[in-house]
């Protein structure tokens, strides 16, 4: 049924009316495109009272943008049909904020029967809006941290029934949430446990209760869960509501009963330890002894509850204070004290004490009778690591200096065409470069970090071989005897190095007799208990009958740069080389030396039943030219330029690098083929082995010839390489790298 328009005063009438509860009128003639606000909505609006004439397209600028078109059309379809509407929609104040409104809005029709009008109301709802959102918002923050929780959320009303559960609780009990909604509590717990829950469901006051109960999942399976139930008041008297939230604790249940078996499990170890331990309560009553603590120092567990063991442990007043120091401080450090056994014996221990945090004081002791004796040798070893280290690094940048001295001494003897004063000056700088390579080698070895190339050596043929060298070296004086009785001969060692163990061992063996005598050399293999037959370790054995060794003496004798001769007559490098080539190639030196009857050297190295191996000759000079691209990778300049001279003298294209990183460019600006990668070893940044790998993933298959005198690479030390990959030590002639290269790429095309 249509309105019909009422007059103008009544609309009057009605606006003042509701200005009082601040709802804004309006109304809008069609006919007129003439809108009509009360002072109350110009208010809600942010505008002075009646402070500009409004059309419908002024009116519909205060409209929101995202809500102009429902309102357009609510609009429309109000004259169209004439029907009353209601519509919630936001206004633009004239200072730009947004504010909500209820806008409630009825057709008025003229005598003519169609609608000539608008009218309505508009009400600030905007605060109940917000109220709503913010609602809404803790309400889905409630939900989010429900569902996300790490533990299990569920809640039951008064009868047990379940109303909801969330995604822990799904994953603690097997069962969806949809599934577990309308079920009983009493349905997923373990029979012998549903009386926990009924006692908390009577209680009538607000409380949370905390038990362990077991629950069943789906399929079965038995579980244990930590679970805090909480009685929540409902709302306007209505019923309560009970929430719990269960957390897994199957595996601290499994846990707790493995921590008893493996308690019961130390106890029977702590008692069978090789090591003293002790325990104490809070009163420092003992209350327990292992066997081995009985053992060392006699008193049993039950002795020493009768007695003040204190004071029979550590008669001297000082060192029983001490000792009481250390308990009290249970800082779990160790400290030496020699306490005194039932026997009246004075035992040199080291004991350390920790407090358990229920009092309970935890004492752990070792007889360090031995100890103290291997702490001796392992200072000596480490400041031997040390020395080693050092001389190592100075050999290996020495080593660059000798490359670049001999080769260069070897160009110039190369363009020296006479005999005179020149050549001979150039011959003794390749001489003194010979000697301090092999000065060099000897710093290498006894520091361990000298390259070896293994081979099958036969230790007979390699003393027949050391034989021949030793005429030329001993006195008549002194005789040699040899005896090759090792059956299983075969060792895999460096042939050179092996060689410079026996010159060594004999050489001292000589200078330990000015006046004459015997040096044997006699090959052995050692009991072969649990190996297979033909690997028995294999002995040398080099005895003299000398002046022999002192104590004193013996214990230094492999140290570095240690000699008992005269200044000048040695260098102290002999013994300390053999060592370092012996530890290297995996096997060990002993010696037994008696003062005035002579002394005896074993190196044992491990047997082998490889056969020989055919290897390259690599020392036939190899003069014809070659066209191939050569890398040349170095980092030390005068060692490069020279290596780049003799590369390119025979031929070759070098292409240089000073390290990994501009190899990595040359070879990738190179558009050519690059045949053979020259490297050093040891580099800055990138060492050779890892540029090789790099340069091999663009250019599959190249040959690479490394350079050094020395590395830490493992693989380099033992010598085994790659395919394509070979070695060539510093320091080197001309000559050696011109046939090294040559070779491998005659071995790579091949």
């Amino acid at each position: 049924m249509h309105r019909l328009a009422p007059e103008a005063s009544d609309f009057d009438v009605l606006n003042q009316a509701l200005e009082f509860v601040h709802v804004g009128t309006w109304t809008y003639d069609i006919a007129k495109d003439e809108v009509k606000w009360s002072d109350e909505l110009y208010r809600l609006v942010g505008l002075e009272p009646q402070s500009l004439e409004l059309t419908y397209k002024t009116y519909l600028r205060y409209i929101h943008p995202d809500d102009r078109a429902r309102v357009e059309e609510t609009v429309a379809n109000a004259f169209a049909t004439g029907s009353s509407f209601q519509l919630d929609t936001r206004m633009l104040r004239a200072d730009g904020t947004v504010r909500y409104h209820l806008a409630r809005g009825h057709a008025f029709t003229g005598a003519s029967g169609k609608v000539v009008r608008l009218s309505g109301a508009s009400l600030d709802i905007t605060d109940r809006v917000q109220q709503q959102e913010a609602l809404r918002l803790s309400e889905e923050r409630f939900r989010r941290l429900f569902d996300q929780a790490a533990v299990g959320f569920i809640t039951a009303n008064a009868d047990g029934i379940i109303q909801s559960a969330n995604k822990s609780f799904e994953e603690f009990i097997g069962y969806t949430a949809d599934e577990l909604v309308g079920q009983t509590i009493h349905s997923i717990q373990h029979p012998d446990d549903r009386t926990l829950m009924g006692n908390i469901t009577h209680r009538h006051e607000s409380t949370s209760v905390t038990f362990d109960k077991r629950y069943i999942r789906k399929g079965g399976k038995e579980v244990w869960g930590r679970a805090t139930v909480t009685r929540l008041s409902g709302e306007a008297n209505g019923p309560d509501v009970f929430m719990g939230l269960v957390q897994d604790i199957s595996e601290a249940r499994v846990a707790s009963a493995q921590l008893l078996a493996q308690k019961e499990l130390l106890q029977t170890v702590m008692d069978n330890l090789p090591i003293m331990v002790s325990m104490f309560d809070q009163d420092d009553t003992p209350i327990f002894v292992n066997k081995e603590w009985t053992r060392i120092l006699g008193w049993t567990l039950a002795d020493l509850r009768k007695m003040d063991f204190v004071a029979a442990l550590y008669p001297d007043p000082q060192e029983r204070q001490r000792a009481t120091d250390a308990v009290q401080l249970a800082e779990g450090k160790w400290a030496d004290f020699e306490p005194t056994s039932r026997s009246g014996r004075k035992v040199e221990t080291a004991w350390t004490c920790l407090r358990i945090s229920d009092g309970t004081m935890l004492t752990i002791g070792q007889d360090t009778t031995a100890i103290r004796a291997m702490r001796q040798r392992l200072a000596q070893s480490e400041k031997m690591e040390a020395i080693g280290q050092l001389a190592g690094g100075i050999a290996h940048d020495f080593n660059n200096l000798l490359t670049v001295i001999s080769t260069c001494a070897t160009f110039l003897k190369e363009e020296v065409a006479d005999a005179g004063t020149a050549m001979e000056d150039i011959t003794e700088i390749l001489a003194a470069s010979s000697r301090a390579a092999a000065l060099t080698g000897q710093l290498l070895a006894f520091s361990r970090q000298q390259i070896l190339t293994p081979v099958v050596v036969d230790v007979n043929e390699a003393v027949n071989q050391v034989t021949k060298s030793l005429t030329r070296l001993l006195p008549e004086s002194i005789s040699l005897a040899t005896l090759p009785r090792a059956r299983f001969p075969r060792v895999e060692a460096d042939a050179n190095q092996l060689q410079q163990v026996l010159l060594n061992l004999a050489v001292n063996a000589r200078d330990a007799m000015p006046e004459g005598g015997l040096i044997t050399i006699e090959t052995s293999n050692s009991p072969n208990v649990g190996k297979p037959t033909g690997t028995a370790d294999v002995v040398i054995t080099v005895t003299d009958t000398g002046y022999g060794i002192s104590p004193d003496v013996k214990d230094r004798i492999f140290d570095p740069f240690f000699t008992t001769k005269a200044v000048g007559k040695g260098t102290g490098l002999g013994l300390a080389t053999v060592h370092g080539i012996v530890e290297q190639s995996g096997g060990r030196i002993e010696v037994d030396s008696t003062v005035g009857e002579g002394s005896v050297f074993r190196v044992i190295l491990p047997g082998t039943i490889r056969e020989d191996e055919d290897d390259l000759d690599w020392g036939a000079d190899s003069p014809q030219m070659h066209t191939e691209t050569v890398l040349l990778v170095e980092d030390e300049s005068s060692l490069r330029q020279v290596a780049r001279r003799i590369l390119a003298s025979r031929g070759y294209t070098v292409l240089e690098a000073r390290h990994g990183a501009d190899a990595l460019r040359v070879s990738h600006e190179y558009a050519g083929p690059i045949h053979l990668l020259v490297t050093d070893i040891v580099m800055p940044e990138m060492g050779g082995r890892e540029l090789a790998v790099k340069i091999r993933e663009s250019r599959p298959g190249i040959p690479v010839l490394f350079m050094s005198g020395y590395t830490d690479d493992e693989l380099m030390r033992r010598g085994v390489f790659e395919e394509a990959t070979s070695l060539l030590r510093k320091p080197f002639l001309p000559i050696d790298l011109a046939n090294a290269a040559s070779n491998l790429l005659r071995v790579s095309l091949s």
